[in-house]
Order: structure tokens, then C-alpha cells, then sequence
């Protein structure tokens, strides 16, 4: 398991690949109001059985996803991301909204991504997601173009 740690107003922040233990705390964290509307791009119908998927894996790094999560200092989950060969999802617990743990885990997603030898990374939020462009932008991502209505695509060279 590989970590890091970074310094928040006061409290340290860590950022980890997820153990398998991790799987129910990390769907119930997808689960969540403002999540999940969010971070998955299927229709909503289908978010529901994703979750349960996410949440009942036996191994974070299969199928060339690697999943990340950040933890305040009581171990509570925070934020959570999903690296793959090229591309990056992520979300913040609502509560937890407008502290930089999200900024944080992009940047230690950014960290793990160019340490396998990637040479960019690409994000995708829909047009009305405003918190999640600001993030981007304040992370290094540019607005490269869109995929119709539906989204508009960000890339990070690193």
C-alpha cells in the first residue's frame, strides 16, 4: 500500500490505495447525497448497482483501476478518487467541502499517475458540476473541449 501524507489547517491528511477492508465504507461514501450524482456518468438508474459493485471488490487494483482515498486524522473518509491509465474521478464527503481535501487527493492522484510514468492525465465534469472545474483548474487541468452537452474534458500534462 503506498501513502502520502499532506498538511491541512492543522490536521494531516492521508492519502492511500484502498485496502479490499475498505470496500463497504467506500461504496457507503459513493452512496451519499451529491456523490453519486456526480461522480458516476451513467444514467441513474444504473448508479445504484455500481455502487454495490464498488463496494463488494475484493482488490483496489484490478482491471487497471487504482483507487485512492484520503482520511481525516479519526480515519474517517474524506475523499476518494479513481486513477486509470489515463483518466482520474473524484469526489468530497459534503461536509468536507470548500478545505482543500480535494485538491490534495488530485494532486496525490497526479503524484501516483507521473511515479507509473504517465506523461498526462484527463478529468471529465458535467457543465453545471462549477466546484469540480474550480478544482481542476486550481489543480493544473485545462479545459480542453467537450463531448457534447453532456461533459466537458480536462487535461493535465505532468
Amino acid at each position: 500500500m503506498s501513502s502520502c501524507c499532506h498538511e491541512a489547517t492543522g490536521e494531516t491528511l492521508q492519502v492511500a490505495v484502498l485496502a479490499p477492508g475498505d470496500a463497504r465504507a467506500f461504496g457507503e461514501l459513493l452512496a451519499l447525497p451529491g456523490i453519486a450524482d456526480h461522480y458516476f456518468s451513467c444514467p441513474r438508474e444504473q448508479v445504484g448497482s455500481r455502487i454495490a459493485a464498488i463496494a463488494s471488490w475484493s482488490g483496489w487494483q484490478t482491471d487497471g483501476i487504482l483507487y485512492l482515498a484520503a482520511r481525516d486524522a479519526s480515519g474517517g473518509f474524506v475523499a476518494g478518487a479513481h486513477l486509470t491509465a489515463s483518466s482520474i474521478g473524484f469526489f468530497v464527503h459534503p461536509a468536507w467541502r470548500g478545505h482543500g481535501w480535494g485538491s490534495r487527493l488530485v494532486g496525490a492522484c497526479a503524484d501516483q499517475a507521473a511515479a507509473h510514468g504517465l506523461h498526462a492525465l484527463h478529468a471529465a465534469t458535467r457543465p453545471d458540476n462549477l466546484p469540480a472545474q474550480a478544482l481542476l483548474s486550481r489543480t493544473g487541468f485545462s479545459r480542453v473541449g467537450t463531448a457534447g452537452l453532456a461533459r466537458w474534458d480536462y487535461r493535465r500534462d505532468l
